[in-house]
C-alpha cells in the first residue's frame, strides 16, 4: 500500500465497500481477509478498484498488526 501512496492524488471523496470478512486463528497469530471494492472521486472522474485486503496479526500483548496488504 505504501507503494501506491506516492502515485495516488488527493481525492475529493472515497468509499470502500468491505464484505466477506474471514479470520483464521493460528495459535497467537491470525490472518484476516476481506473483499473490497473501492471508489475514488476527483472532480468528474471516478476510479474503481477491487481486490482483497489481507491483514496478519500477532498477539504480543494487545493485538498488533504485522502486515496489511491489498491484492487486486
Amino acid at each position: 500500500m505504501a507503494e501506491w501512496a506516492s502515485v495516488l492524488p488527493g481525492f475529493d471523496q472515497t468509499r470502500h465497500a468491505i464484505s466477506n470478512i474471514r479470520v483464521k486463528l493460528f495459535g497467537i497469530s491470525a490472518t484476516a481477509t476481506a473483499n473490497v471494492v473501492a471508489f475514488h472521486w476527483m472532480g468528474e472522474e471516478t476510479w474503481q478498484v477491487s481486490g482483497i485486503y489481507i491483514r496478519l496479526c500477532e498477539a504480543t500483548g494487545p493485538m498488533e498488526n504485522l502486515i496489511h496488504d491489498f491484492c487486486t
